[in-house]
């Protein structure tokens, strides 16, 4: 095998006499013994971008072409499922709740619940497509209620009837939307699984 094929790509940027110590691709000043894990280009803490797998540099780390946000058409079924189920089942608890300010507290717990299992069933895929995915199971998981009103709510409307006495068939999701716990949570919520799935 030729000498030259075996050579390290970061062996220019090696500190003579000092073993495993590099200069930073980017600042060649700063010494490292850090490289990014997947092109093995020095990185100083300075353009150091740690992400899900490990530390990577600038260039890795902007790469939208990175395994981790290539998503299956079954993946994203199985985010929107995720999301919707995750989400209903946080809503309903934020609207059944007396939570009050504590809800400040509960939220980014539950978005950021939900963003992990997203990912989770996606293999840790992320990007912006599972955040938005992430982003609508939670808003709908909030505004519709799962109480069984929604089964109620389309046999009315079939048969051109109201749910209550000078009410319109969306009045039980109207007035989900209208308490103010649901808007708190949903401020709190949607940011914390867009942050861990972006």
């Amino acid at each position: 095998m030729n000498e030259s094929q075996t050579v390290s790509p970061s062996a220019e940027l090696e500190v003579p006499g000092e073993p495993g110590v590099y200069w930073c691709a980017r600042h060649r000043k700063t010494q490292t013994r850090l490289r990014c894990g997947r092109c093995e280009t020095p990185i100083c803490p300075k353009c150091t971008r740690m992400g899900p797998i490990g530390a990577r540099c600038p260039a890795c780390s902007s790469s939208r072409s990175s395994h981790i946000y290539q998503i299956t058409p079954i993946q994203y079924v199985l985010a929107a499922a995720t999301a919707i189920i995750l989400g209903s089942l946080c809503g309903w608890f934020v609207r059944g709740a007396l939570l009050g300010i504590f809800v400040m507290f509960y939220a980014p717990v539950a978005g950021t619940l939900i963003g992990k299992a997203v990912s989770f069933v996606t293999r840790n895929k992320r990007g912006t497509p599972l955040a938005f995915i992430a982003s609508a199971g939670i808003v709908l998981g909030a505004l519709i209620p799962l109480d069984g009103s929604i089964a109620v709510l389309l046999t009315l409307m079939q048969q051109n009837a109201s749910p209550e006495p000078g009410g319109s068939a969306f009045t039980p999701m109207l007035r989900s939307a209208s308490s103010l716990g649901v808007w708190i949570y949903l401020l709190f919520a949607v940011p914390s699984a867009w942050m861990w799935l972006k």
